[in-house]
């Protein structure tokens, strides 16, 4: 059982992990029930992401009960009656989303549950898989495990806020030891998080724990790429309310456009509020004329764009939340075989993976003249020793999806404690 409140069609970042990983397993003949919201809960859907149907993949579909999950569409209606009508709803989900511990999907994990411990008890799952964010994904499992017993794991794509000290936060991370302390293992990201984690609760370290990487499609490519017309930088989603920053990647453009004829511009995906404050800054940039912004892409046709670009940026937040995770995007870019350019704080994951991989360069947020620097070498696919980028290693296939679901799968057999069964997580039609 694979339990993911955000899963296909959701084109939320945290539903590419688990909708991918429940492909692959899957595919190497495990049968899969997934537990997720209810696509009208979803903020933002994409159908063409939807695993196959050839897959046998069963999901239970629950609805959220949650007003501040359906906050992002009511912000996007324009009619004034509608507004209005809406604005009373909108004060409620404020004071429930402050008051709903450990986040606003908490009912959705009471409404969940019946259904879910049903399907264990009826189908025998022998492991639940339960992915971060959100939390209450992980809660969710380990209420199954209370009535059932079936062990989980608890998987991190990102580790909560840890330079978030407020009275709600800590109250928040109570909630996650309870959720650890019950759980049969731990999957993660990147070392960093296992890191944390381990110095967060330093008991934790007696329970199995095991690097799971994001992953993509390593095998080699043999289309030839699309000429491009014109030089141009891609990047595609939000930017987080400012906490991605892009300040510096436009000065720099406007820097390095200075001094050339053929101009290189920014390709901006994104969501109508990023759309608007980046035009703003840009203006005061004066660097509008190298900016093209446009709705956010299906992911079949970003990764078509990411396909044609000259350079694919990579802006990863300030805070260790973001530092220690490496973003699902990247490994998108990873599979187009284009340049990287990532731009981000210090101690960065994201950055030294690609650093590592000698598939593009990193950046200091704030550092222009580097940022600059790198555009001029990335247009050329050199590192900053002047030297050929690589678009093909060895070291790429520590991200083949199949090896890492394989790996999965056999962690999961040990937390069950048989190693030599194989692992049948039998499916429920929803």
């Amino acid at each position: 059982m694979i339990i993911a409140a955000e899963f296909a069609p959701s084109t939320m970042v945290g539903a590419k992990r688990p909708t991918e990983l429940a492909s692959q397993f899957c595919k190497l003949g495990h049968s899969v029930l997934v537990v997720s919201l209810d696509p009208r809960c979803m903020q933002r859907i994409d159908n063409s992401t939807a695993p196959s149907e050839e897959l046998g993949l069963s999901l239970i579909r629950q609805r959220c009960h949650s007003l501040s999950q359906h906050m992002q569409e009511w912000r996007s209606i324009k009619s004034p009656i509608k507004k209005s009508v809406c604005f009373p709803l909108k004060v409620l989900s404020a004071l429930s989303s402050r008051l709903t511990l450990p986040d606003e999907l908490l009912p959705w994990v009471r409404a969940s549950l019946p259904r879910s411990v049903d399907a264990v008890k009826e189908k025998e799952i022998d492991v639940i898989w339960a992915t971060i964010p959100s939390l209450s994904s992980a809660l969710l499992a380990k209420e199954i495990h209370r009535v059932s017993g079936v062990p989980y794991v608890v998987d991190y794509r990102d580790i909560l806020d840890p330079d978030d000290n407020c009275r709600r936060m800590n109250s928040i991370r109570e909630i996650e030891r309870g959720v650890l302390r019950s759980a049969g293992g731990v999957s993660f990201t990147t070392q960093s998080q296992a890191a944390f984690l381990s110095e967060e609760y330093p008991w934790l370290v007696e329970t199995p724990m095991y690097f799971a990487p994001n992953f993509f499609d390593t095998r080699p490519k043999s289309q030839t790429i699309p000429r491009r017309k014109e030089d141009f930088i891609v990047y595609g989603g939000s930017l987080y309310g400012g906490q991605r920053r892009i300040d510096g990647v436009l000065s720099a453009l406007s820097e390095f456009n200075s001094s050339r004829t053929k101009v290189c511009k920014l390709r901006f995906f994104g969501l109508p509020s990023d759309i608007g404050k980046l035009r703003t800054i840009a203006k005061d940039s004066r660097v509008l004329a190298y900016l093209q912004t446009d709705p956010m892409l299906s992911q079949q046709e970003f990764n078509e764009y990411c396909r044609r670009a000259s350079i694919q940026l990579l802006i990863v937040g300030q805070g260790r939340k973001h530092t220690y995770a490496i973003p699902a995007k990247l490994f998108d870019y990873l599979k187009a075989r284009r340049p990287i350019l990532v731009v981000a704080p210090e101690n960065c994951e994201a950055g030294e993976l690609v650093t590592d991989l000698n598939c593009g360069l990193f950046a200091l947020a704030d550092d222009t003249k580097s940022i600059t620097k790198a555009i001029r070498l990335l247009l050329e696919e050199k590192n900053w020793s002047g030297k050929p980028l690589t678009f093909e290693s060895e070291k790429l296939q520590t991200f083949d999806g199949n090896s890492v679901a394989k790996g999965l799968v056999e962690f999961f057999q040990e937390v069950c404690g048989h190693r030599d069964l194989e692992i049948d997580m039998r499916s429920v039609k929803p």
